[in-house]
């Protein structure tokens, strides 16, 4: 059994990680990082995210002013390390992140993130201007699956053709199809959290594909946002 298992990367829903503490009987810790900046911040064994204020500043920031503790905020980063080209109050990396206005019981001192949401390019744009990230399909989608006991999902994407119409794409893996609940419905169950998130207006599909190839995003958005104010974040 390892000590512990390191994670990075694309988002970890709570099913998966859920899942995998189980099997190797260990706890999970993300660390969180970026390209261009390097390494931001790490989650202790209470599952608080610790900012590296070593190396980077963090700013968090919504339409030009900076959100309170606790308030979802586009993360803006200033590296303070390197010999390359500067890094000063950037916006690209594109994450939406929660910072938190605690101490840790954990012991460790500096700045706290409560939570890592997602990237704001990968998201869903609703018509009341709430966003909804890929962390709240993942989360949903764990749920679900929790519920019915079977991981038959292999992967989904999530298609928006309209400000109030979305469409779920998802591979069935075709060893489990007929084990557990019936596909339909685990669709039904699907689409009833993601309504109770969402809201009764937005019109929810959900597709059963064949196959996906290896560089399709998870999220494809058709909506032409700059015709649509963002107000707040659906977390």
């Amino acid at each position: 059994t390892p000590r512990c298992i390191g994670t990075s990367g694309a988002f970890f829903d709570m099913y998966s990680r859920k899942h995998v503490e189980e099997v190797f009987n260990t706890q999970i810790f993300d660390i969180y990082a970026a390209t261009e900046s390097g390494l931001i911040a790490f989650e202790c064994r209470n599952g608080a995210y610790h900012v590296c204020s070593d190396l980077v500043y963090l700013e968090y920031m919504k339409n030009g002013s900076d959100v309170s503790f606790g308030e979802p905020g586009s993360l803006v980063v200033t590296k303070l390390y390197g010999r390359g080209t500067p890094l000063i109050r950037y916006t690209s990396i594109d994450d939406v992140v929660t910072p938190l206005n605690n101490d840790c019981t954990c012991g460790l001192a500096g700045g706290l993130i409560q939570r890592i949401h997602g990237r704001k390019s990968d998201s869903v744009l609703l018509p009341d201007g709430k966003m909804a990230f890929v962390s709240l399909f993942e989360n949903i989608l764990g749920e679900s699956l929790s519920e019915i006991k079977v991981d038959k999902i292999k992967r989904i994407q999530i298609v928006q053709h309209k400000i109030d119409s979305i469409e779920l794409k998802i591979l069935v893996d075709k060893h489990l199809r007929d084990v557990g609940h019936p596909v339909d419905k685990m669709f039904s169950i699907i689409k009833n959290k993601l309504r109770n998130r969402l809201g009764p207006d937005i019109k929810i599909g959900i597709k059963e594909v064949n196959r996906f190839d290896a560089k399709d995003p998870y999220i494809i958005s058709k909506v032409d946002r700059s015709k649509f104010v963002e107000k707040m974040y659906l977390v």
